[in-house]
C-alpha cells in the first residue's frame, strides 16, 4: 500500500518536472541571447573607442548605430523588433532561432 502510494505521488510529479524543466531550458536559451547581446555591445564599444584616436567615417558611424539595434535584438530585456528577422524567440534554443528573413526563408 505504501509502494503504491508513494508511485502515485512521483507520477503526479512528471508533469511539474516537465513543466519546470520547459522553463529552466527557455531560461538559459534566453541568458545566451543576452550573452551575445552584451559581447556585440562590448565589441561596438571597442570600436566608438576608436572615435577618440582615430575619427570614425559615416560608414562606420552607421555599422555601429545597427551594431546596436542588433544587440537590442539578441537582449531578451529589450526585445527590439528587427526589421529583417522580426521579433526574436528567446526562449527557443539555437537550432529553432536560426537566422530567417521574417517570412521568408533563405
Amino acid at each position: 500500500m505504501k509502494a503504491d502510494i508513494q508511485e502515485t505521488h512521483n507520477l503526479n510529479r512528471v508533469p511539474w518536472l516537465c513543466r519546470f524543466s520547459k522553463y529552466t531550458i527557455a531560461l538559459t536559451n534566453a541568458a545566451r541571447d543576452y550573452d551575445t547581446a552584451c559581447s556585440i555591445r562590448t565589441y561596438v564599444a571597442a570600436i566608438e573607442a576608436l572615435r577618440n584616436q582615430y575619427g570614425l567615417d559615416d560608414k562606420t558611424l552607421a555599422w555601429i548605430d545597427w551594431a546596436k539595434k542588433k544587440a537590442d535584438w539578441f537582449d531578451p530585456a529589450v526585445a527590439r523588433v528587427d526589421e529583417l528577422f522580426g521579433k526574436r524567440e528567446h526562449e527557443k534554443s539555437e537550432d529553432e532561432k536560426v537566422l530567417k528573413r521574417a517570412g521568408i526563408y533563405w
